[in-house]
């Protein structure tokens, strides 16, 4: 209570109002029941500098999945070599779209991680 009279019903009355708003819970694709799945993937463009240098590479993104199975939120991880393959990876994935997880027959928003990689054909 940090000495403050009064704090520990506040706390308690807060944290009783996060758990019971399921609106804005994110989960993830270990904690869902039915992770998303996607029904249409755009494949992100080999940039023409990279291939004209025979540059390979990935990139790991963390993507959020809304209720509505469009993708909210794309966050690059890793990428390896950084900073080549960033833009257009996300812009690719930005595209998708899934249908939603869901946890107790509900859709839910869920984080998932994709990695894609790019390499040039021999």
């Amino acid at each position: 209570s940090f000495g403050i009279e009064g704090l520990d019903n506040i706390m308690a009355q807060g944290a009783n109002s996060l758990l019971d708003s399921s609106d804005s819970v994110v989960m993830t694709s270990e904690t869902v029941d039915v992770p998303p799945r996607p029904v249409h993937r755009v494949a992100a463009d080999y940039p023409a500098r990279a291939r004209s240098k025979g540059i390979e590479g990935y990139v790991t993104m963390s993507i959020l999945i809304d209720l509505d199975g469009s993708v909210q939120d794309v966050l690059v991880v890793e990428a390896e070599p950084a900073n080549i393959f960033d833009g257009v990876a996300t812009a690719a994935v930005r595209s998708w779209r899934f249908v939603p997880g869901e946890y107790k027959g509900d859709p839910v928003s869920v984080r998932v991680t994709q990695t894609l990689r790019f390499v040039l054909g021999s």
